[in-house]
């Protein structure tokens, strides 16, 4: 994958991929909150996409979804009281949600950026870091 940079005045795109395994948890208390700055401080040209994985993927929020809809969908997973996430399991499918990410973004455009939230372990991925790495062309 080529890294580029962004020009000034170019619409980017954004892939958000969220971690929602049980290990998440406390953070996702916040995710809205945060979302909604993210958009805030975006340009109005900015798209995003959104996907969201434990230990499988279980939801992709395709580019062209107003930034409203794409909050009322993390919604749904946001922890409340009471409640539990998605998934207990500390299982996680990082390097697949990213490749998942990366087919996203293609053809590459310049300002194309991934933001990840996770603790970073990776439990169940179909495909190794190398693999990951070859694939994208890292």
């Amino acid at each position: 994958m080529d890294i580029l940079s962004a020009a000034p005045g170019t619409a980017q795109r954004v892939v958000v991929v969220l971690d929602i395994s049980g290990s998440m948890a406390w953070k996702w208390r916040r995710l809205p909150d945060l979302l909604s700055a993210l958009f805030r401080v975006s340009p109005e040209g900015t798209q995003f996409s959104v996907i969201v994985f434990g230990e499988r993927v279980l939801e992709k929020i395709e580019f062209g979804h107003s930034r409203q809809e794409i909050l009322s969908t993390i919604d749904q997973f946001a922890v409340r009281p009471g409640t539990w996430l998605v998934t207990r399991e500390p299982k996680r499918v990082v390097r697949d949600s990213l490749l998942g990410a990366y087919d996203l973004l293609q053809p590459a455009q310049a300002g194309d950026s991934i933001i990840v939230a996770t603790d970073e372990r990776d439990d169940d991925s179909k495909m190794s870091g190398k693999t990951l790495g070859k694939q994208v062309q890292l």
